[in-house]
């Protein structure tokens, strides 16, 4: 069985909803590689430009499974999650480590209001 792929958000949301309304994996597929000139059929479009770009990764992700890639705030979210928990004295952490912790979760805090960019669970 071959590993699973990478795949971005908007991508794998188009996957789960074409199967959630019936659609097998080789109609996925087949229909991927057929531009719709239709503007409703945007998740159809979504598929046929990944497929455009990477057909094998996109058929991997079909057939083997896939992760999503995270975002940008993914990111900053899971990093800011750990700083977080770094910060917990039930986490062992010496005092120093805790302030450290600390002033990290400020300093990414203030960054984001600075550059007024809302995260959930971060800063919105």
């Amino acid at each position: 069985m071959s590993e699973k792929v990478v795949i971005p958000r908007e991508v794998a949301e188009a996957i789960e909803y074409l199967r959630g309304n019936g659609i097998y994996n080789k109609y996925i597929l087949a229909n991927s590689l057929e531009s719709y000139g239709d503007t409703r059929c945007n998740i159809r479009q979504t598929v046929f430009k990944f497929a455009e770009k990477d057909f094998l990764t996109l058929a991997n992700a079909v057939l083997n499974g896939y992760t999503v890639e995270q975002t940008p705030e993914d990111k900053v979210r899971e990093y800011f999650e750990r700083l977080r928990k770094e910060e917990q004295p039930s986490c062992g952490n010496c005092v120093e480590d805790r302030v450290r912790a600390s002033v990290a979760c400020q300093a990414v805090e203030f960054t984001l209001n600075t550059l007024g960019i809302k995260i959930e669970g971060v800063n919105a």
